[in-house]
């Protein structure tokens, strides 16, 4: 088994230590797997350096002695390959984990069922009020219309959407789950989209014929073959989500970085409970329309939002509790 380190640590390795544990503390490319086999190789490279310190180095071939320093350079490494390539792997059952391999980080939590972070119809409202460029706004539109992923919107052509039909077609290639799918976008918001492209010189504006198909939906200013990056779309969305005052932070993870109430993936969040759990909308067709593989994915959207809920209880109140027996403290 050959190390994979450059010939230049061997050497450093090799000139700078005196036994085996101090050339094993300063190479760090230890490829074993178990105390037992470290021992060995200590007890190894330990005989390899005292046979070099005994005997000078000589030609494997002619037996000449090595006596210049780059040759010497080029000697000592190729020793030292051969002695590792000829240490056998011990393994033992039950060893413990290697203390030279990085320890896996323990899952913090079960993603699957976590809280949603979604928006109420007011807190959208007041969102997209705060957005006050036109195409800004239309990007936001339409990522909540179609309940997609940040990584799927910015992949989207003016060619993957029929204007006649209204919808948007998303090949395996630009989905999460490399399934492709055709989602429905509502037909005001489909004329926005042609007005933005005759703008923009990508259609034509008396029939409608498309110039450039292979163009992105968005683009940053006149770059037509260039899309938004995924972190240029979210910085965006924090810069208005801090203008409308609905931002809020909950913790830090583990580097100390603040964690964010709302992301732009909470608009995919929000387009979900608002058409399932508000609307009423049936599951299978929101799942067609956002993608999930999985039906369960979408059913963990079947809990009350905490509006309904609140509601629920305000109507519970006000039918049993009559105008003398109210709660001194209800409104």
């Amino acid at each position: 088994m050959k190390p994979s380190c450059s010939s230049w640590d061997v050497l450093w390795c090799c000139e700078r230590s005196q036994d085996g544990s101090r050339l094993l503390t300063n190479w760090s490319l230890v490829p074993y797997t178990n105390t037992k086999t470290l021992e060995y190789l200590n007890l190894s490279v330990r005989c390899e350096i005292a046979w070099l310190a005994e005997r000078p180095p000589t030609y494997p071939t002619c037996g000449h002695p090595v006596v210049t320093q780059r040759q010497r350079k080029v000697f000592i490494p190729r020793r030292f390959h051969i002695c590792m390539e000829t240490i056998p792997p011990v393994e033992t059952a039950g060893a413990g984990q290697s203390p030279y391999r990085k320890p896996r980080r323990p899952r913090r939590y079960e993603r699957f069922g976590e809280i949603i972070r979604y928006m109420t119809q007011d807190e959208l409202q007041q969102f997209f009020d705060c957005v006050d460029q036109y195409s800004h706004k239309l990007i936001f539109q339409v990522i909540y219309e179609l309940g997609c992923r940040v990584g799927e919107f910015v992949r989207i052509q003016i060619k993957h959407v029929h204007f006649r039909r209204s919808t948007i077609f998303l090949p395996a290639e630009n989905t999460k789950t490399k399934h492709p799918r055709i989602s429905y976008l509502p037909r005001g918001l489909t004329n926005e989209l042609k007005s933005l492209l005759k703008h923009k010189g990508l259609m034509n504006k008396r029939d409608d014929r498309v110039l450039r198909a292979d163009a992105y939906l968005f683009h940053p200013g006149k770059r037509w073959n260039t899309p938004y990056t995924e972190n240029r779309i979210r910085q965006i969305f924090q810069h208005y989500i801090a203008k409308a005052g609905l931002q809020q932070v909950y913790g830090k993870d583990t580097r100390g970085r603040a964690l964010r109430m709302f992301t732009v993936h909470s608009l995919r969040h929000s387009h979900i409970m608002s058409y399932v759990v508000d609307r009423g909308v049936p599951l299978p067709i929101v799942q067609k329309q956002v993608g999930h593989r999985n039906l369960k994915t979408t059913s963990v959207y079947l809990s009350p939002s905490t509006e309904k809920m609140a509601r629920a209880y305000g109507d519970a109140r006000k039918a049993t509790e009559g105008p003398r027996s109210q709660a001194p403290y209800a409104a």
